[in-house]
Formats: structure tokens, C-alpha cells, sequence
């Protein structure tokens, strides 16, 4: 819950998109629930990694 916070208080700051967010996952200027799908998307697939190990 924390990341998912971070990356929305991180969204407030967006403006032009001269130096791209590091939580900007998709690259598009804004720090948004694709952004966050994708984080989740990426945690899943670490923790079923280390699941199967």
C-alpha cells in the first residue's frame, strides 16, 4: 500500500515531461493507474518467482 501511495503523491508534481518520473513505468508524462497496474503486474510476477523456487 505504501508504493501505491508514493506513486500517487509523486503524481501531484508531474508537469511537462523534461526528465521522466522514475515511477513512471509507461514513460507517458503522468504517474497514473496504468503506472500502478504495471508495479503490481512486476511485484507478482518477483513473488510467484520466489514462490516456485
Amino acid at each position: 500500500m505504501t508504493i501505491i501511495a508514493s506513486l500517487l503523491l509523486v503524481a501531484t508534481g508531474v508537469g511537462a515531461c523534461d526528465l521522466p518520473l522514475p515511477s513512471d513505468l509507461d514513460r507517458d508524462c503522468a504517474v497514473n493507474f496504468k503506472d500502478v497496474l504495471a508495479m503490481a503486474d512486476q511485484w507478482l510476477t518477483e513473488k510467484a518467482a520466489a514462490i516456485l523456487r
